[in-house]
């Protein structure tokens, strides 16, 4: 929605910036989805790998 970029700019910058997209496993498995599904460089993957990250100290954000 304007004034907004399209998702997929801010994907790709996100992306380009070193950010990784997760998608949550049940989230995808509910909707048929499989890896091979996903856009590039969005990985499925449980909550155990983000909960590592942030006991390394990875930044968070909720909303």
């Amino acid at each position: 929605m304007p004034p907004l970029d399209p998702l997929a700019s801010l994907i790709e910058n996100f992306q380009q910036r070193g950010g990784t997209i997760w998608a949550c496993p049940p989230c995808v498995t509910s909707r048929g989805y499989t890896q091979e599904d996903m856009l590039d460089g969005v990985v499925i993957v449980g909550a155990s790998a983000m909960h590592a990250e942030i006991k390394e100290g990875a930044a968070t954000l909720s909303f």
